[in-house]
């Protein structure tokens, strides 16, 4: 008896390349493309497949083709990470902060803004205000600290006794 994930003999003479398929320039022979995609995957057609099935990649021959060269946009190390490098002395005004702190606590669904003020004076940002409870106390924190151009945020919002979250 044999378990789903391990075929048994007889699956594996089926995928045994005929003389046909080597002419083609073909490894196994073609599956039939039901329900489970072009390439077996269970959710292929998605961009989710099945675990160790190999997925061509289109630009793989440029890619190598530059990487031959030494040129070409493809020569940088993968390990190399520069988010947050900018253009030298460059910084974000504080207006934009501002703007991008308040659009991202107007945008979540776990914080009541309703009653916070943002300041930003140099990239310092202060909240003042009330919220209901410590989790929108943090929270409101944690937002407004991932902003791009935020040096440190000052978390001067005091939670309401009383209230409870969501009435």
């Amino acid at each position: 008896m044999t378990d789903r994930w391990r075929p048994n003999a007889e699956d594996d003479r089926a995928r045994t390349p005929t003389p046909e398929d080597r002419r083609q320039n073909r490894a196994t022979p073609r599956r039939e493309e039901g329900a489970h995609g072009p390439d077996g995957g269970l959710d292929s057609g998605r961009g989710f497949g099945r675990i160790g099935v190999s997925r061509t990649d289109p630009w793989a021959g440029e890619r190598g083709a530059a990487d031959s060269t030494g040129r070409g946009p493809w020569t940088y190390s993968r390990r190399e990470d520069f988010t947050g490098r900018g253009p030298k002395n460059y910084r974000r005004s504080d207006a934009r902060i501002l703007e991008d702190v308040s659009d991202r606590l107007t945008d979540d669904a776990m914080v009541d803004a309703s009653e916070i003020a943002v300041e930003v004076k140099q990239g310092e940002v202060s909240l003042t205000g009330t919220v209901r409870d410590r989790d929108q106390k943090r929270r409101a924190e944690d937002l407004a600290e991932r902003v791009s151009g935020v040096n440190d945020v000052i978390n001067a919002l005091r939670i309401v006794a009383g209230v409870k979250s969501g009435s």
